[in-house]
């Protein structure tokens, strides 16, 4: 590798490898082949002339005060003049979040991020930082907005009731579905009677149908509004 090759990949920001050609011959097919085997130590050797390249390129530009701003400003405005979006959450309006409860600067930017952005947001805040609360007010603005149908939140099983607490105090008069254990064992409850209630036939209508199988196979999607489980399955006696 000559001077001029390292030169040019500094230029484009890669580091430097130097590759030895290999003439082999395909174990399967037989036919020959060539590869390229990297030369550790030729390497080495390249990447420390890269580095001596960068340094005197770098003293070279700042000798001169006028050159290196003069350079410096040029690559700014050719290549350096994109900027991140940064979201301002100090002029949203959340209409139906607890009086009682003030968000901090931070979780309003995250939640104006999320409503305004484009793609997946991680809130990467550290721990202690408001999280949850910043999850849920985007999550409740989002359906409130209209840009989502229904939000889910998916939280690992121990921390169902904490999540469901922080929602409720976020948002008092919400009506949220949990599925807690209480949940599934009324769903089982439900499975069990519809097996084992005795009768020669049943027959349901396509809506119960469809609410018997969310309810046994996915009851966190599912709204229990009758207590009666006899008034939700229609029967027929021969």
């Amino acid at each position: 590798m000559n001077a001029y090759e390292i030169l040019e990949a500094s230029l484009n920001l890669r580091f430097v490898e130097v590759r030895d050609r290999v003439e082999d011959i395909d174990p399967q097919t037989g036919e020959d082949k060539v590869k390229y085997v990297l030369n550790k130590r030729e390497t080495i050797l390249a990447r420390e002339k890269q580095a001596q390249i960068k340094a005197e390129f770098e003293r070279w530009l700042f000798a001169q005060p006028e050159r290196g701003a003069r350079l410096t400003k040029l690559y700014n405005d050719r290549f350096n003049n994109i900027r991140p979006r940064v979201y301002d959450g100090s002029g949203l309006v959340l209409p139906d979040l607890s009086q009682d409860i003030r968000l901090r600067p931070h979780q309003l930017d995250v939640v104006a991020h999320g409503l305004y952005g484009e793609g997946n947001l991680l809130m990467a805040h550290e721990v202690g930082a408001g999280k949850t609360y910043a999850a849920i007010v985007l999550a409740y603005e989002l359906k409130r907005l209209g840009k989502v149908a229904k939000p889910l939140i998916t939280v690992p099983n121990h921390l169902v009731g904490q999540w469901s607490d922080a929602y409720m105090e976020l948002y008092p008069n919400a009506n949220i579905l949990v599925a807690e254990k209480e949940l599934l064992k009324r769903a089982a409850l439900f499975s069990e009677k519809f097996s084992g209630c005795g009768v020669p036939c049943d027959v349901l209508g396509e809506k119960e149908i469809v609410r018997l199988l969310n309810l046994v196979h996915n009851p966190s999607y599912t709204h229990l509004e009758d207590t009666e489980f006899s008034a939700t399955i229609p029967t027929i006696e021969y």
